[in-house]
């Protein structure tokens, strides 16, 4: 996971986490602002794509579902 996270970064050219190292009690990572706007735009995104998919699905392809017409 590690390994995505800094190949994103280095692509995006931001940091996504601000990481601490753990000791006895642990670490700990948070998102950081920009971390936390690419997020919100990326989920904004996959609804976005979600709800055009399921346009596309029933313009194309409504007469295959239950009480869909036929040709």
């Amino acid at each position: 996971g590690w390994n995505m996270i800094k190949t994103a970064e280095s692509q995006l050219g931001f940091a996504l986490l601000d990481s601490h190292p753990g000791g006895e009690r642990g670490g700990s990572s948070q998102l950081t602002a920009e971390g936390t706007q690419f997020l919100t735009m990326f989920l904004k995104m996959k609804r976005d794509l979600e709800l055009y998919s399921e346009q596309l699905f029933q313009a194309n392809f409504s007469q295959y579902l239950p009480g869909g017409e036929t040709q």
